[in-house]
């Protein structure tokens, strides 16, 4: 506990309650539910010897578990990449869908969800040359957005700097393409709204830093992304609130957030990354 009080003293965490100290108020800010706890105790059991060691990673097993079950899915693009879509038909502003808040549950209900002249995906969904085995855009190449529909890449708009900036492609409201690769993606405004996303790691660099935990801080323990964008499903959460978002992972809405800005941490991610 004094090792506990020196990391909130000296600042290097923010509070007691910050989602990387291994406090219950932690926990429960960063998402972790009472039923995946209760799990973790459960499955751990009360009779350990001195020396027995639980990795962090059973943990995040029964909190993903729990989540898979509980939580509602939404769709966030962590690093924004704007998509014109060329050939959108000119007298619609938008076309609707209807999205499944839960593949496996059909009694947690629907919402509806729009897809627009402008969209965005995550920029790690795009390459500038194609290779083999990678299922996501490059130029000339076909990918399907999640709920949505096919769309082609015909030309790639690059930034001063020689970045990609907007990619410019054709979509097939026949789904007669049938490319393999699914992608999500979120719509363009007022349909989707700017969040700040908190990706989490472990607050220490080794799993025993000991006396000398002060130089064992991991640099990267917290990253903040302050211009991720959610679809309005997600960013029209409450503080608490805990969602899927598709092909990223778990996370829960912060009570940061304000009626402008939406703050969320990741509570875990899809998969086991401890392996």
């Amino acid at each position: 506990k004094v090792s506990l009080a020196k990391l909130v003293e000296l600042g290097i965490v923010r509070s007691w309650d910050d989602p990387r100290m291994p406090t219950l108020t932690g926990l429960r800010r960063k998402g972790y539910t009472p039923s995946a706890i209760t799990k973790f105790c459960s499955v751990v059991g009360v009779k350990r010897s001195d020396n027995t060691r639980i990795g962090l990673h059973l943990l995040e097993h029964c909190v993903r578990a729990d989540l898979d079950v509980q939580a509602p899915r939404g769709m966030a693009v962590l690093k924004p990449l704007r998509v014109f879509i060329e050939n959108f038909p000119a007298d619609a502003a938008s076309i609707p869908l209807k999205i499944s808040n839960h593949p496996k549950n059909a009694t947690m209900g629907d919402h509806d969800m729009v897809f627009t002249p402008v969209v965005y995906i995550d920029r790690s969904d795009f390459r500038v040359k194609d290779e083999p085995g990678y299922f996501g855009l490059a130029p000339n190449k076909s990918a399907l957005l999640r709920h949505a529909f096919p769309v082609t890449v015909k030309e790639v708009v690059f930034s001063s700097s020689g970045e990609p900036e907007e990619l410019r492609a054709t979509y097939d409201p026949k789904k007669s393409i049938k490319p393999k690769g699914v992608l999500h993606w979120v719509p363009s405004e007022p349909f989707s709204e700017i969040i700040t996303v908190r990706m989490y790691e472990p607050l220490f660099q080794s799993d025993e830093p000991g006396s000398d935990f002060l130089n064992n801080i991991n640099p990267n323990s917290l990253v903040e992304i302050a211009d991720a964008r959610a679809d309005s499903f997600v960013a029209h959460a409450k503080p608490g609130d805990s969602f899927q978002f598709e092909r990223c992972g778990y996370f829960c809405c912060d009570p940061d957030s304000t009626d402008t800005r939406r703050v969320f941490n990741l509570t875990v991610p899809l998969r086991d990354s401890y392996g």
